[in-house]
């Protein structure tokens, strides 16, 4: 089968307007291009004639000027004159420069070739020959005037052609302005024709573009149209609407008659799905009569199990305090346990310094009884020796055998007798022997008790001192042990305030869950009236279906 090229509208549409386009196009360019071509013309009118024109007339009044100060100099002979026609022969001929440079046609370079020869040969021919004699210093003045007069007759009509020479080449631009005037206006009248001819045939395509696109428009729509008004009124048995075309139109029709068959097959299967429909809504109904009641069954489960999670919730949070109680306490403990601790170390140190003491201090009673002992031995030896002392004293000056006493003025003398001082002495060192015996037996015995009282006192401090190091050893494994009890406290805080948390949010989901099976239980109940109403829907599709013309 031979494939049909595809032209939408869009490309009908779009060729006639480029044919349109084109054209006006094509008929804008040229009259631009016209434009263009008569803005250059009288660009070269108005810059270059003009100013051909106006540049030459300034170059003969700068002859003239150049003549006129060369004559002046001529019959005054002032050496300034001279000097100013030197200087407006050099602008003369720099003007004449410039003026050539702008000359650009052969016919224009003929015009104005005699025009530069007499302006260059003027001062070979006729300024130079007379400079010549005026600065002759052989002549005299009237000589001088004679042959410049001589030279000037000779030379006579060299200035006039010079400015006739240039009036011709004015006149020729003069004429060249005239033709180029006369060639615009021809081209302009050319230029409006042909404008005007192309606007005519681009104004025909446009209409010709119109009709042809519209006419191809409208009656395939009109065709279409009259298609849907019999699917409107329920006439499915609609075929081909005829449109040949292969635009977006002819596409819409087939795809119209394409989609009305498809509608037709789409009834059918419509139709088969509303008989299945109906059974399934009974069935649902039914289906959602018993998800009702089983969730109202378990909304009374979770509402039970809501209360009992409540109940432990209760339990937990007294619980939790329970702990942060004890845990407090503990912490109470262990600080009390820190403090003992140390209290027993200041204990321990002042038994061990009193230990110390009394140690030192039974050495010092033992030096005491040493001293005790000696000052025994001592009076024990004074009294001996007193008693010794006495005895020989006694033999010594025993009285005489007659017992007579001899005495100064007639009374007894003993002969010899001991001195009274010394058996005073001897009395009184025993006696005093005695006293000492008396006081060292009674330090010795003071001296006992307090050594005995002493070792009672170190026994005390060494029994005090293994105790505190016992109790200290416990109090250290006490204090130990209390952080691990803490931590553990801390522990078991934390696990419960977790399942307080786990509990809480079991209780939220608990309650979400009430709430979902709330609307599940709404849900059915809006599944079991939307069942219904699809049933009712279901039948009323089934008799519209009914009443379509297959």
């Amino acid at each position: 089968m031979k494939e049909v090229p595809v032209v939408n509208i869009r490309q009908k549409i779009l060729t006639g307007y480029l044919i349109v386009f084109l054209a006006c196009v094509f008929t804008g360019g040229f009259a631009l291009h016209s434009m263009y071509k008569m803005k250059a013309t009288y660009t070269n009118l108005i810059e270059n004639r003009v100013h051909l024109v106006h540049e030459t007339q300034n170059l003969l009044l700068a002859f003239e000027y150049k003549v006129l100060m060369m004559r002046t100099y001529f019959l005054t002979g002032l050496p300034e004159w001279k000097e100013e026609f030197l200087n407006q022969s050099a602008r003369t001929m720099q003007a004449l420069e410039e003026l050539e440079d702008q000359i650009t046609t052969d016919a224009e370079r003929a015009v104005f070739l005699p025009l530069s020869q007499s302006i260059r040969s003027f001062d070979d021919n006729y300024a130079t020959p007379q400079l010549a004699v005026r600065e002759d210093p052989a002549l005299t003045e009237a000589e001088k005037m004679a042959r410049i007069k001589e030279l000037t007759v000779q030379q006579r009509g060299t200035v006039r052609r010079v400015i006739s020479q240039g009036q011709d080449f004015i006149n020729f631009q003069q004429k060249l302005l005239n033709a180029t005037v006369a060639e615009s206006a021809a081209w302009v009248s050319l230029v409006t024709a042909f404008t005007a001819v192309l606007l005519s045939v681009s104004l025909l395509l446009g209409l010709g573009a119109a009709v042809y696109i519209s006419r191809t428009i409208s009656e395939p729509l009109r065709r279409l149209e009259e298609a849907a008004e019999l699917v409107g009124t329920g006439d499915l048995t609609a075929g081909e609407t005829g449109v040949l075309s292969h635009d977006e139109v002819g596409r819409l029709a087939r795809s119209f008659a394409r989609m009305t068959e498809h509608f037709r097959r789409l009834v059918e299967r419509v139709r088969w799905a509303t008989d299945s429909v109906i059974k399934q809504s009974a069935e649902l109904g039914a289906s959602a009569r018993e998800a009702t009641a089983s969730a109202a069954a378990t909304n009374e489960a979770v509402e039970e199990l809501s209360v009992r999670i409540t109940s432990i919730v209760r339990s937990a949070s007294a619980v939790e305090e329970k702990i942060r109680k004890v845990s407090k306490q503990a912490v109470e403990v262990e600080e009390a346990a820190r403090k003992m601790r140390k209290q027993m170390d200041v204990t321990s140190m002042v038994a061990e310094r009193a230990n110390l003491a009394v140690t030192q201090m039974i050495a010092r009673l033992d030096d005491i009884g040493k001293v005790v002992r000696f000052s025994t031995d001592l009076a024990v030896q004074a009294g001996s020796l007193a008693r010794e002392v006495a005895r020989e004293s006694a033999y010594m000056y025993r009285p005489d055998e007659t017992g007579a006493e001899s005495t100064e003025g007639g009374a007894g003398v003993c002969a010899p007798c001991p001195p009274e001082p010394f058996l005073a002495l001897a009395a009184e060192t025993e006696k005093r022997s005695q006293q000492t015996l008396a006081a060292a037996a009674e330090i010795s015995g003071l001296v006992e008790d307090l050594r005995a009282a002493a070792q009672d006192v170190a026994v005390a401090l060494a029994e005090e001192r293994g105790f505190i190091v016992q109790n200290h050893g416990l109090a250290r494994d006490v204090a130990g042990s209390l952080p691990d009890v803490v931590s553990a406290v801390h522990v078991m805080s934390e696990y419960f305030r977790e399942v307080s948390i786990f509990i809480m949010n079991v209780m939220q989901h608990m309650e979400a869950i009430s709430d979902g099976v709330e609307k599940q239980s709404d849900l059915i109940t809006d599944i079991g009236e939307a069942a219904s109403t699809l049933d009712s829907a279901a039948r009323e599709l089934q008799e519209a279906i009914s009443a379509l013309k297959m």
